[in-house]
């Protein structure tokens, strides 16, 4: 378990936060479960009502849990290689699973039968929403799929060019950020309309990356070539001042996906040997992260409950 300082030693872990965010006050240590894993976490995820979670690891071990008890274990399952990216659909029995520039799967709880889902043999594949992906064949097409019974359906399909960087949909508003490798701008459209929206021109000459419409399409979150998180207001088309240095190692994995007015999101302070969780309230103003500082390298997975109740993360 973590010592008294925060310090938390090699061996890989699991740790259930609860609960993390109230209104504003965040409160750590009570309820917090830390549980030993054999390999590093690559991936937890929250059920969409917050009452069971799921973490896939490096070796393939996929874990259920119950967030509601937590140290029970609700299933313990075994894949044949590493899980970089893991969901639980909304019927509460399914998990789709993606691992990076491979084709994604289907998991059956119940009867634990595997399936895996057809796509392009190359490009970069991950999570849209719960059952939705992208695919990029890093030359040409993004291309979104919606899992429909147990095979995934193309939405729709758009021509972005050998130069996309990285992006997000958020089909509540249709609204698409495309991002253009190395340039300090991306753009925010209506896909159905076809039209740009609105185009963003980072202050720093850093090359940028749209990554996560937060806060229900107000807010987008990005990051630069130098690791440092950037979070725009989607309407006014200006970034939100942030603490600096606010360097994210691995965005795709310290950053919680959640659409909700509530997120969380890892920095690493290298000089310092420590890391911070940040959490932000899109209902508060002016938005400011509460920020709670923990020894050692950062997390390689990070989950938060739609709710805000609960935070889990995984520890290399």
């Amino acid at each position: 378990q973590a010592d008294n300082d925060g310090a938390i030693d090699e061996v890989a872990r699991l740790v259930l936060l609860e609960p993390v965010v109230g209104d504003v006050a965040v409160l750590l240590g009570n309820g917090c479960l830390a549980v030993e894993l054999r390999d590093e976490l690559h991936a937890v995820a929250f059920s969409t009502d917050g009452t069971r979670l799921v973490s896939g690891a490096k070796d393939g071990d996929v874990l259920l849990w119950d967030a509601a008890n937590p140290g029970m274990r609700s299933g313990n399952f075994i894949f044949p290689e590493r899980v970089d990216g893991a969901n639980l659909l909304p019927d509460g029995r399914r998990l789709l699973t993606i691992k990076r520039d491979e084709s994604p799967s289907l998991f059956d709880l119940r009867t634990r039968q595997r399936t895996n889902l057809s796509l392009p043999p190359t490009g970069i594949t991950s999570f849209s929403a719960p059952d939705s992906i992208f695919h990029y064949d890093q030359d040409k097409w993004l291309t979104l799929y919606q899992l429909t019974g147990s095979a995934l359906k193309e939405i729709r399909r758009d021509e972005v060019g050998p130069r996309f960087q990285g992006g997000d949909y958020y089909a509540a508003k249709d609204l698409l950020a495309v991002g253009h490798r190395g340039t300090n701008r991306f753009e925010v459209m209506n896909v159905k309309a076809g039209t740009v929206r609105r185009t963003f021109l980072s202050p720093e000459p850093t090359p940028v990356t749209p990554i996560w419409f937060m806060d229900e399409g107000r807010h987008l979150f990005a990051v630069g070539d130098d690791a440092q998180a950037q979070i725009w207001n989607v309407e006014r088309g200006e970034p939100v001042p942030l603490p600096k240095p606010f360097m994210v190692i691995n965005v795709y994995r310290n950053l919680t996906f959640t659409r909700g007015p509530v997120f969380a999101v890892l920095s690493f302070a290298q000089e310092e040997l420590r890391f911070y969780l940040n959490f932000f309230d899109f209902r508060k103003t002016p938005l400011a992260p509460i920020s709670v500082p923990i020894l050692g390298e950062p997390p390689g997975s990070l989950a938060l409950s739609h709710d805000g109740k609960w935070l889990a993360y995984g520890t290399p």
